[in-house]
């Protein structure tokens, strides 16, 4: 009786479905961090990224990658205090064009500005989103069909090479 030998890439169908839910994984988390207007720099949408790996025979992992404040923004931050770096603070008062001004009516610099909000976020809470959550509610509700499909079509195929390996 021969030996069947299968290597990963005889599971292309299931390969190409996780990158198929990687890409709306994607395009879903985007869309929500935009209606959520959690886009202020623009670097946490273009950080991410996903990508498939091949582990060990048939066996695959989808992973996702992002910027690491993604987490502040899924989970919320809970007063702690300790104030947050106000050099990512400024980038982001920058962005959002915010000015504050003193008891004379003039501006702060932008380096005050940040730090006036770093030092009232060591006191405060900032809300979780759970951004990562919902979209992989909403990529799974419409999404499992493909994966499905992927691993019985990759399945039929192995049983079929199997049977046919058998009868030679």
């Amino acid at each position: 009786m021969p030996i069947v030998s299968r290597s990963s890439s005889d599971f292309p169908n299931i390969e190409e479905a996780l990158n198929n839910l990687g890409d709306e994984y994607i395009k879903e988390l985007s869309k929500q961090l935009i209606q959520l207007d959690k886009v202020a720099t623009g670097n946490l949408l273009r950080s991410l990224d996903y990508k498939v790996l091949k582990q060990l025979e048939g066996v695959y992992s989808l992973i996702i990658t992002a910027d690491s404040y993604l987490k502040f923004v899924d989970e919320g931050r809970k007063a702690s205090g300790r104030m947050p770096p106000s050099k990512q603070i400024e980038r982001w008062v920058v962005a959002r064009n915010i000015r504050f001004k003193n008891k004379k009516g003039k501006y702060l610099t932008k380096e005050s500005t940040a730090f006036l909000i770093a030092r009232s976020l060591k006191t405060k809470n900032i809300k979780p989103t759970n951004v990562l959550k919902i979209t992989l509610g909403n990529i799974l509700n419409y999404k499992t069909k493909i994966l499905k499909d992927g691993a019985r079509a990759d399945f039929e195929s192995l049983v079929n090479s199997i049977i046919l390996d058998i009868n030679k």
